[in-house]
C-alpha cells in the first residue's frame, strides 16, 4: 500500500514534468512567476526557469516528506496518523500542480483572474487541511508546533481541533473573497493573522491551566 501510494504521488510530479514538455514550444520566452495583490505580474524569469521551479519543489517536497518521520523524535506517532499524513502530502502535491496550472495559463492569457483563481486554490487547500488537523498527532514538522503542544498529548489535541476549524472557516473565507474581492491584502493578513494567533494564544492558556 505504501508503496502505491509513493507511485501516485509521484505520478502527480511526473504529471508536472509533462506538462512542462508539452507546453514549453507554445509559451513566451519569458514567463511571470509572482502577482500582487492587485492581480498584476510583478516579477518574471525565462520560461526554461519558470516551468521548473513548481515541479522542481514539488520533487523536493516528496523527497522531503519521505525523510522527515524518520528523522522526527517523535517518529512512533506517525503510524497513529497515517491517512492523515497521506492526505496532506496529496493535497500539498496537487495544490503546487494547480499553481504551476496557473502559471502557464497567465503566460498564455494574461489577462486572466490570477487573484480569483489562486484564492480558491488556497481556499480548497484550507478546507482539506482543517479538515483532517485535528487527527494529526504530536510531532515535530507537522501542525502548531509549540514547547507546549509538543510536550503535552492534550494540549496537542485540543489546539489543533481549534486549528482545524480555524483553517475550514479562514479557507471558506478565501474562497468567498475570490468572488468578492473586497480589500484583498488586509482580508489575507486577517484570515492568516487568526489562523495562526488565536489557536496558539489558546494552546497557551490550555497548557497553563493544565500545569496549576
Amino acid at each position: 500500500m505504501k508503496r502505491s501510494l509513493l507511485l501516485a504521488k509521484l505520478a502527480i510530479v511526473v504529471l508536472m514534468f509533462a506538462v512542462w514538455m508539452v507546453f514549453y514550444p507554445e509559451l513566451p520566452g519569458t514567463m511571470p512567476i509572482h502577482w500582487n495583490m492587485a492581480g498584476t505580474a510583478d516579477s518574471f524569469a525565462p520560461k526554461a526557469q519558470a516551468l521548473f521551479i513548481f515541479p522542481g519543489i514539488a520533487l523536493a517536497m516528496l523527497a522531503l516528506f519521505q525523510f522527515l518521520p524518520k528523522i522526527d523524535p517523535k517518529k512512533e506517532n506517525y503510524p497513529k496518523f497515517e491517512k492523515t499524513w497521506e492526505i496532506i502530502q496529496f493535497a500539498l502535491l496537487v495544490f503546487f500542480a494547480y499553481v504551476y496550472g496557473l502559471v502557464i495559463w497567465a503566460s498564455l492569457d494574461p489577462g486572466m483572474n490570477m487573484n480569483r483563481y489562486a484564492m480558491l486554490g488556497i481556499g480548497t487547500l484550507f478546507v482539506i487541511l482543517g479538515n483532517y488537523m485535528g487527527k494529526i498527532r504530536r510531532n515535530y514538522f507537522v501542525g502548531y508546533k509549540l514547547p507546549w503542544t509538543i510536550d503535552n498529548d492534550e494540549v496537542w489535541n485540543k489546539t489543533h481541533r481549534l486549528g482545524g476549524k480555524m483553517f475550514m472557516l479562514g479557507g471558506a473565507a478565501f474562497i468567498a473573497n475570490a468572488f468578492l474581492n473586497l480589500y484583498l491584502a488586509a482580508m489575507t493578513v486577517v484570515i492568516v493573522g487568526v489562523i495562526l494567533v488565536v489557536p496558539v494564544v489558546y494552546s497557551y492558556v490550555i497548557f497553563r491551566k493544565i500545569r496549576k
